[in-house]
């Protein structure tokens, strides 16, 4: 078992989107155009479109917009549906694929009510709002140290438990992807780092070779360092590979005397 950390900074600018951003009163007018007869001036099944507040507040069945993620809305499956499938919204006539385009960009680019900054990451490689939840990686322990890259989530010292404090629904976390960004801003940051067949132990008598040359970095990010932590009963930085180094090898001979369980 290991258990390792490493650090990014992206060293260019990324090509900008080709779109602007989705101003939420586009989709109100569609909504308002479209679906007055049974979500506006009523609620069936528990949804009300006649706001931005009443959308994402959902219906019966809870949310009907998972902000970043068009695919998994259930929204988006209604207005894309067969005419004459169950469920099909509305239930006569149907959107224009460019109000369906236009529905599915707004939720990707986080649905938010007012357009956010135009500027910051446009790598969706980097920390990413559709995959900061409780099972992500970016929470994770490293020799008892915990380290929280999260947006949404945060460690609570307390209970030793990660909480949800809110984050990725108001709009990107510095450092993650923003669909809406057109300006790369050099912000990106990165959780990606060498695991499972990527790395080889060679154990010797002395000690333990580590390889991790099969890793490869994101396309867009510079490597900084790789950091490496030996945990036994407590956890060291293994030489050469600490903190304060900077060290982009990719492979290490650890010398030591072992001869118990231990985690890197």
């Amino acid at each position: 078992m290991y258990k390792n950390q490493i650090k990014y900074f992206l060293s260019c600018c990324l090509l900008g989107l080709s779109f602007g951003q989705v101003d939420y009163s586009e989709i109100q007018t569609i909504f308002n155009n479209n679906c007055g007869n049974c979500h506006l001036g009523s609620s069936s099944g528990g949804l009300n479109l006649s706001s931005y507040t009443n959308v994402m507040s959902g219906g019966n069945g809870g949310a009907v917009i998972i902000p970043y993620d068009h695919a998994a809305s259930v929204i988006y499956d209604r207005i894309t549906r067969e005419e004459s499938a169950m469920g099909d919204m509305p239930p006569t006539g149907s959107l224009s694929q460019s109000q369906i385009d236009l529905i599915a960009q707004w939720i990707d680019e986080g649905a938010l009510e007012e357009p956010g900054s135009s500027t910051g990451c446009t790598d969706p490689e980097a920390y990413n709002c559709a995959d900061d939840d409780i099972w992500s990686t970016y929470i994770v322990d490293v020799g008892g140290i915990m380290y929280d890259n999260s947006c949404n989530w945060d460690w609570n010292t307390s209970t030793g438990e990660a909480e949800y404090v809110g984050g990725c629904e108001l709009g990107p976390c510095e450092g993650y992807y923003n669909p809406a960004a057109i300006t790369d801003d050099g912000s990106c940051r990165y959780y990606q780092a060498p695991h499972g067949d990527e790395i080889i132990f060679e154990v010797e008598s002395n000690g333990i070779s580590i390889d991790w040359s099969a890793f490869t970095s994101p396309s867009n990010a510079v490597l900084v360092s790789y950091h490496i932590q030996r945990c036994t009963d407590g956890c060291i930085w293994v030489a050469g590979f600490g903190l304060g180094d900077s060290n982009a090898d990719q492979s290490v001979f650890d010398e030591f005397d072992w001869g118990e369980e231990l985690a890197y």
